[in-house]
């Protein structure tokens, strides 16, 4: 009789260690998937941010070139303004394809839009920039001329 209690604290201790390391190893594989979907998650977020940054950085070139025409009216501000506008758009065709997230691509699409009313309305400046220098050079000049010839 006495064996028998032995063995049956012995089978009862048994059991109950390994009922603990069994759910000490269920809350261990839990915390890993935890702890691996926090790193993918931020590894997303990493990437987004970057895609993010180079965008950023390609239409703060293109605004600066947008400012310098409008100071001089230069082909190379132009020239330079596509460049770096071509590299902004092909960063935002990229984000618009690695951004799935339901929060952010709601604002990825935005800005790809206004990314191309920004393009149009720099094309309509240049037009309206080259109105400005045909009415002054074939208008204001030759006019100022004569009014200049005729007043002395």
């Amino acid at each position: 009789m006495k064996n028998l209690t032995i063995k049956m604290k012995l089978i009862v201790a048994f059991t109950i260690v390994a009922i603990l390391v069994s759910i000490l190893a269920t809350y261990s594989i839990l915390s890993i998937s935890k702890a691996s979907d926090g790193f993918t998650s931020y590894r997303e977020m990493a990437k987004d941010s970057v895609l993010a940054g180079r965008v950023q950085a390609n239409m703060l070139m293109v605004r600066l070139n947008v400012k310098d025409y409008i100071k001089t009216s230069s082909q190379k501000d132009i020239d330079e303004f596509n460049y770096y506008f071509q590299r902004a758009n092909g960063f935002m065709q990229e984000a618009k394809k690695e951004i799935q997230k339901p929060s952010r691509a709601p604002l990825v699409d935005k800005i790809s839009k206004d990314l191309l009313i920004y393009r149009d309305l720099f094309n309509d400046v240049t037009q309206l920039m080259a109105q400005r220098n045909d009415i002054v050079n074939n208008n204001f000049k030759i006019v100022g001329v004569k009014i200049e010839q005729t007043l002395t």
